[in-house]
């Protein structure tokens, strides 16, 4: 039952518009942000350039950006009362679970070729074009921010797993407001918590002067000095704990009947 429901969402996202959707989300937020710093601007090497494509828009408003991956189709089975109807002819914990997992796995992709894809542009693509000329040569090995101690294992290590990184919080960033979108009357209110907590802890943190701990600089640390590796999973600790619990006490809520 669980496999056929996930073939059913498979099915319905599946549709040109979202498709352009996924284009748009992991190629548009990089391509302003090339052409902010294509002339006038100078890199040291090809992973600082890498950085710099990725720190821009697309980072600010990150949780924003997976949140149209799948979750915000909710939105739209409970205002049209579809929810309403579902519940006749499926399990809850089947429907839940099927979209969740659906969802990560879209999440997961989309947010992994946001950054996979300028990583392979900087580090392979442009040395051979020459799009951005003014990249230096400097192979710095030690790095100047987090995540950067991954470029002793090379390269491609380092922008395959940071790549991997970000789409692990992105599954997270998308799957929270889904949760929240079943929990809650207030759809509106569902979707903002992710964003405004990756943007108000951020500025919180900065105020206390621990801008480590920043949500927005442990997923992109390309505007903090280098930090150690353990400290980019305190905020992604507290927010996977936090969907963990969001979906049992959804699971506990709606174990007799749903209550939407």
């Amino acid at each position: 039952m669980l496999k056929q429901q996930i073939g059913v969402e498979f099915k319905q996202i599946f549709t040109f518009n979202r498709v352009l959707t996924w284009f748009l989300i992991i190629t548009l937020p990089v391509w302003i942000q090339y052409l902010i710093i294509h002339d006038g601007y100078s890199f040291t090497d090809n992973i600082d350039l890498y950085g710099r494509l990725l720190n821009g828009i697309g980072a600010m408003i990150f949780p924003i950006l997976v949140l149209f991956v799948f979750a915000d189709t909710i939105i739209h089975e409970r205002n049209n009362n579809y929810l309403t109807y579902t519940k006749i002819r499926i399990d809850f914990n089947t429907y839940l679970n099927a979209k969740i997992m659906v969802n990560a796995l879209l999440s997961f992709g989309v947010s992994f070729l946001y950054a996979f894809l300028p990583f392979l542009f900087a580090q392979y693509i442009n040395p051979q074009v020459t799009f951005i000329s003014k990249v230096g040569v400097s192979g710095n090995l030690h790095g100047t921010v987090t995540f950067d101690q991954l470029l002793v294992f090379g390269p491609f290590v380092y922008g395959f797993i940071y790549s991997l990184w970000v789409g692990i919080n992105g599954v997270l960033y998308a799957t929270l407001p889904l949760i929240l979108c079943l929990i809650l009357n207030n759809s509106f209110v569902a979707l903002s918590i992710p964003f405004v907590w990756y943007q108000g802890m951020s500025f919180v943190s900065a105020v206390l002067g621990i801008s480590k701990f920043a949500p927005l600089y442990t997923i992109f640390p390309y505007s903090i000095m280098q930090q150690k590796l353990w400290t980019v999973f305190v905020p992604f600790t507290i927010l996977l704990i936090t969907v963990i619990v969001s979906y049992v006490y959804l699971k506990k809520r709606n174990s007799t009947e749903w209550s939407f």
